[in-house]
């Protein structure tokens, strides 16, 4: 399921390639494992879905700025990327503000096993407190697990998904929000 999460992925990025396009980043890319080079034991490897997006490319992707959506001046460029492990139905996650009495602005749940998740949205300046929960208390490593976020174009969280009940990261305007609080 982690192929086809990042096939899905690179047809996003890219919709314009050829389906031979996407294999041949996909090999490419893999992480030699076992006997040098494909073999009956592990294929070609072990799926790196970011040096996939890197050959898909053409080099590489100097700026997240393809992953994030254009915004107003008002606005946050918000993205998540999620790579679900094996047990994804533990999986949840929310983006609240830290003002608003704490309205829940975005969130997620129940995903497949092995999905790819991408999330683009402009949400409005604020303070904002992003958290990903996981119910059983491993985090999202049980496989290839994995989340990002990446808040107008400065990546918060890169390579995520260790940690036990949940792991939260706060952005936005929120030395402004918390002035207005307190006075």
């Amino acid at each position: 399921p982690h192929v086809a999460g990042v096939l899905a992925l690179l047809a996003s990025f890219k919709p314009e390639a050829e389906p031979a396009d996407y294999i041949r980043a996909i090999e490419q890319s893999a992480e030699d494992l076992g006997a040098p080079g494909k073999d009956n034991e592990f294929g070609n490897g072990l799926v790196q879905a970011y040096a996939a997006l890197e050959y898909l490319s053409g080099g590489p992707i100097e700026s997240v700025a393809s992953t994030t959506k254009t915004c107003g001046d008002d606005m946050i460029s918000f993205t998540l990327e999620i790579l679900t492990d094996n047990n994804a139905s533990e999986t949840t996650w929310e983006l609240r503000s830290m003002v608003d009495n704490g309205e829940t602005y975005l969130s997620g749940s129940d995903y497949e096993n092995g999905a790819v998740i991408l999330v683009r949205e402009c949400i409005p300046k604020n303070c904002y407190v992003f958290t990903m929960y996981d119910s059983e208390g491993d985090g999202i490593t049980q496989g290839e697990g994995s989340y990002s976020v990446i808040a107008d174009g400065e990546k918060l969280v890169d390579d995520g998904g260790d940690f036990d009940f949940q792991d939260m990261v706060s952005f936005g305007d929120c030395f402004e929000a918390m002035y207005e609080f307190l006075n």
